[in-house]
């Protein structure tokens, strides 16, 4: 469950990153 939480962090991150890009 901890590792699925980090693993939504890290594509919550991603996905504004890649938001900036396409921005």
């Amino acid at each position: 469950m901890e590792l699925q939480l980090a693993i939504d962090l890290l594509n919550k991150e991603d996905a504004a990153e890649l938001a900036k890009k396409v921005t």
